[in-house]
């Protein structure tokens, strides 16, 4: 101390510098979930606006969507601030995924569901198609609207939308089946085959009501091919959509035929019909089938099936027994009894048959044995003779059995002529009972063409149409024949074979 007047002295005194606070701004944030994590943001500063360290912003860190309240706090490095402490509201809102494609269905019936697909894809990336739910799918047609759901979850708001599933119908063949029968026949009811069915679907389980199935072919149209015109009728499907193919319905001339008449004179003769596959008596039937465009005579015959003349008159004379059905173009006189319908004055288009064409060259090929004669084409047997043809086709004038001679056959053979084939005095013996196997075919244009004589063994075929025809004596004829005219006498017995429908057809051309 400097001061003379006073003593020198000392002592001590107790100082305090007191912490400050640091000034610490922490900054939420607020933004939408995008896969990465965000931090809340701040500073901490002295009261000279230096930075200090010491703030930590950890607890403020999150990635997924929510609302938080953090917890930040500053511990002081220097010693000269308080460490402090607080609080903020951060948040992360939720997204859509970042890409949600579903996909609806469009194309054709199948029997099987079909429904939307699709996927959905997060932020980064990551696959989110288990959250997505396709709603409905559908089997039949026409489809529907199917909703799909997206659940959502954490970090992703939900999102459902529609979308349109399209089945068209498919395609079913409707296929007019063929069919056939017999000149003078109703139509057979006519049937139809489906093809284009999917998976287990059949007709009872996919479809309603029937096609319509038609021909212009009446029961007298003539013999020839005609379409069966499918078209859509009463058919139904909610699956299926038709498309139509026709088919075709023959008809065959075969029976008992005389073009321009038929005279069945004898009091006891029998016509009826079997089958040869069967054989005879054991599937005799009641399908024979007498036909012409003229006048029919029965004269006390027993008929097993139908009469039909086209144009002309029929008489059944008294002791005439008709078990089927009469129809005449004209009149009808009956003196007997038919136990089905008559129908007269019922004019239909004539029966045609065109001409067997001449056979060529005559010859005894492929093979004859026996006793007979042969010149320029004419073959003769006489006398209790029997010559046996070999299989094959054979071409001649004329032909004669006399005195009971035989003409035999085993096998098929076909007999084509140019002129008269006079039988009555023998007959035809065909070994197999089939008369599908003994065809004989005559151009002959003279009259009285063709004279046979029937028996036990005579199964065959007739055609002339050209020349008449008779059959004579108390004997069968197993078969069809067709003539100009068609006579027997005698009382036989005519057994129509009804597996010659179309014995004929060639003549035909079909």
């Amino acid at each position: 101390f400097a001061n003379s007047n006073y003593s020198d002295a000392t002592n001590t005194v107790n100082d305090k510098i007191a912490k400050a606070d640091a000034n610490v701004k922490v900054t939420p944030y607020a933004v939408t979930y995008d896969g990465h994590p965000h931090t809340a943001t701040g500073t901490a500063t002295g009261i000279k606006g230096e930075s200090l360290a010491g703030l930590d912003l950890g607890g403020t860190t999150h990635t997924d969507a929510g609302s938080y309240t953090d917890t930040w706090t500053f511990t002081d490095v220097t010693g000269n601030y308080n460490n402090a402490s607080g609080t903020t509201n951060d948040k992360i809102g939720k997204i859509g995924a970042a890409s949600i494609v579903v996909n609806g269905y469009t194309g054709v019936y199948d029997a099987l569901p079909h429904g939307a697909t699709g996927s959905a894809t997060g932020a980064l990336g990551e696959d989110l198609s288990p959250l997505l739910s396709f709603g409905a799918s559908f089997t039949n047609a026409a489809g529907g609207t199917a909703t799909w759901t997206f659940a959502g979850n954490t970090d992703y708001n939900p999102a459902s939308g529609p979308v349109n599933i399209v089945i068209t119908k498919a395609q079913l063949t409707v296929a007019a089946n063929n069919a056939s029968r017999v000149y003078g026949y109703p139509n057979p009811a006519f049937t139809a085959s489906y093809s284009g069915f999917k998976g287990a679907d059949n007709f009872a389980s996919s479809v309603t009501g029937a096609p319509s199935l038609t021909t212009t072919a009446t029961q007298f149209s003539p013999a020839g091919s005609y379409t069966i015109t499918a078209a859509l009728g009463t058919l139904a499907s909610t699956n299926y959509s038709f498309a139509f193919t026709n088919g075709k319905l023959t008809v065959y001339l075969s029976g008992l035929i005389g073009l321009e008449s038929v005279s069945l004179g004898a009091t006891k003769a029998v016509a009826d019909s079997f089958d040869s596959s069967v054989g005879y008596p054991a599937s005799q039937g009641a399908n024979a089938l007498i036909l012409s465009n003229g006048p029919i005579n029965i004269g006390g015959a027993k008929i097993l099936g139908n009469i039909v003349s086209t144009q002309g008159a029929v008489n059944l004379q008294p002791g005439s027994i008709v078990n089927g059905n009469v129809g005449a173009g004209t009149a009808v006189t009956n003196k007997g009894m038919v136990n089905g319908t008559i129908a007269q004055n019922q004019s239909a288009g004539a029966l045609v048959a065109p001409a067997a064409p001449d056979c060529g060259a005559f010859s005894l090929s492929p093979s004859i044995t026996g006793n007979f004669s042969y010149s320029n084409g004419d073959l003769k047997v006489s006398g209790n003779s029997a010559v046996s043809l070999a299989a094959g086709t054979y071409c001649f004038h004329n032909v004669t059995l006399t005195g009971g001679a035989t003409l035999q056959v085993n096998g098929p053979v076909a007999i084509n002529l140019t002129g008269e084939l006079k039988a009555s005095g023998g007959s035809f013996a065909n070994l197999t009972h089939v008369p599908l196997n003994l065809q004989i075919a005559s151009s002959f244009t003279g009259n009285n063409g063709v004279s046979l004589n029937g028996g036990a063994d005579a199964y065959l075929t007739v055609y002339a149409p050209m020349t008449d025809v008779s059959l004579n004596g108390n004997t069968s004829l197993f078969g069809a024949v067709l003539g100009k005219t068609l006579t027997l006498s005698g009382n036989p017995d005519v057994h129509y074979d009804t597996q010659l429908p179309n014995i004929w057809a060639s003549f035909f051309g079909f």
